[in-house]
């Protein structure tokens, strides 16, 4: 029998591969990178082949590494199956894809029609979570979110590109009266105000809107409701609270039943892009990438 490598240097390898870096598997292990990165070398001499290509801080697995990973990922999913069954905890299965509240319902409807086409397919867990999030044996698969700035050294792909549309209930629209021009009438209590959080440097805001819509208005963020999503200003238009500016993708179905209305035909391009992330190592795994394919179509 072939000496087994020691069982921390295969641990080692597995999460680095997993997650994309020596950084992020160190602090799924609860050690340092350096930690990581040395048994990871300590593996590769015990086998006398190269596992990962080094770029800074990227990791690009070798053929040796592609080949090693996924039988050793299913090595280790093996024994946690066990180990479960054994506690008689549940054991991990399935794709958890983590999503951006404001993307779920983007989301939803094409996961419906992707499992439609699929006839059903795995289990998938969603978690609607802000960013960061973590990448891991306890963590996400597949990232969706705006912007992938906190994810350098995972896959980023971008998915679509938005803006943003002002949007109002049919009636706000009706009692406003508006004859001096698009959202001219409507008093500053009768404006939604979204805020991203502190983590993005910029965000549609009422400002940038009337200034490319021509409009000398200032609309005072004081006066009228706040929220933090998305997801929240359309439901705050559409309870009748005033106008919310508010990305296509969360508004489109809502405008396309009625249930809310754009005065203006005006779009505020977002800056970035909203994009997928996941582990560079995942990147065979059927379940993801036949989602990924799906999602890339639309």
């Amino acid at each position: 029998m072939h000496p087994l490598p020691p069982l921390n240097a295969l641990r080692a390898f597995e999460a680095a591969a997993r997650t994309g870096g020596f950084a992020s598997a160190g602090r799924e292990l609860g050690v340092t990178s350096a930690a990581v990165s040395q048994q990871v070398r300590a593996l590769e001499d015990q086998l006398g082949k190269g596992l990962f290509v080094r770029r800074g801080n990227r990791l690009t697995l070798t053929d040796a590494g592609l080949s090693l990973y996924p039988r050793l990922g299913e090595a280790f999913a093996m024994l946690s199956e066990i180990a479960a069954s054994a506690s008689l905890g549940p054991a991990r299965r399935g794709l958890i894809v983590s999503v951006a509240p404001s993307m779920m319902g983007w989301l939803l409807p094409r996961l419906a029609a992707h499992r439609a086409a699929e006839g059903g397919g795995g289990r998938v867990e969603l978690r609607a979570e802000d960013d960061p999030v973590a990448f891991g044996r306890e963590g996400a698969d597949l990232r969706l979110t705006y912007d992938g700035a906190h994810y350098g050294e995972y896959r980023v792909e971008t998915l679509f590109r938005d803006a943003a549309v002002p949007v109002v209930s049919p009636a706000v629209w009706r009692a406003a009266e508006d004859r001096e021009g698009p959202l001219s009438s409507l008093p500053d209590a009768m404006f939604v105000h979204t805020d991203w959080g502190r983590d993005y440097a910029s965000h549609p805001t009422w400002a940038a809107w009337m200034a490319r819509a021509g409009l000398g208005r200032a609309v005072d963020p004081a006066r009228g409701v706040q929220v933090s999503w998305s997801a929240h200003a359309a439901a705050a238009a559409e309870a009748g609270l005033g106008a919310a500016l508010v990305p296509l993708s969360v508004a489109g179905p809502a405008l396309a039943e009625g249930r809310l209305v754009s005065p203006s035909p005006v779009h505020l391009p977002l800056e970035r892009p909203h994009v997928a992330v996941w582990p560079q190592a995942l990147a065979r795994r059927s379940d993801l990438a036949a989602l990924l394919a799906h999602l890339r179509a639309g």
